[in-house]
């Protein structure tokens, strides 16, 4: 019968690990390395990250709303929490996917478990209503609007171009007297290119 690997290796690092060491290593409890491990802070947290995904031009707002629901819903249940949820609306890509020119954006900052994060992104996959998403692990998460919304505010003070008679903010260009009425300039008959011959 071959030897045991333990009986040729007497040691091994838990051996000469003393009993704090094994308790609580350099990068937090030993054999932990999932995110959510004891930081070099010594607080208990979850990792943060932005969720942006885009939905079909196709469908209404309502399934929007739902389709973010559901995933709202698989992250709590996975043991993650959404803290803010914007809907950007229906906007322009950059370039067509999937025969769409627009799309539905929606924004999640999510404060929750690696595996939870693996599952939604495994469904939003599968999800033939989700054109993209993208998923980005962020140090701290931001507080009040997103840029996007914000931008979005500036957009809608500004005078669309049907309303330039309401906000017509190009000065008063005063009477401008009586005009000459137009008339066309003669036209003159083409010349013939028929060359005419000497004798």
């Amino acid at each position: 019968m071959p030897p045991c690997v333990a009986d040729l290796f007497p040691y091994s690092p838990r051996s000469l690990a003393g009993p704090k060491e094994l308790e609580q290593g350099r990068l937090g409890p030993v054999g932990v390395r999932a995110p959510g491990y004891n930081s070099h802070k010594g607080s208990l947290s979850m990792p943060l990250y932005e969720n942006v995904f885009i939905a079909r031009q196709d469908i209404s707002g309502a399934q929007v709303e739902t389709l973010a629901d559901t995933f709202t819903q698989l992250i709590t249940e996975h043991g993650g929490e959404v803290k803010k949820r914007e809907n950007w609306g229906l906007r322009n890509l950059a370039y067509r996917m999937s025969k769409n020119r627009k799309g539905h954006y929606v924004l999640f900052n999510i404060d929750a478990p690696a595996p939870a994060i693996a599952e939604l992104e495994r469904t939003m996959r599968i999800n033939e209503d989700v054109l993209r998403y993208l998923t980005i692990r962020v140090d701290e998460l931001e507080e009040g609007p997103s840029p996007i919304m914000l931008n979005r505010g500036s957009r809608e003070d500004r005078p669309r171009r049907g309303d330039r008679d309401r906000y017509d903010d190009r000065g008063d260009r005063g009477d401008r007297g009586d005009r000459v009425p137009y008339e066309r300039a003669p036209v003159e008959a083409p010349v013939e290119a028929a060359a005419t011959v000497e004798v």
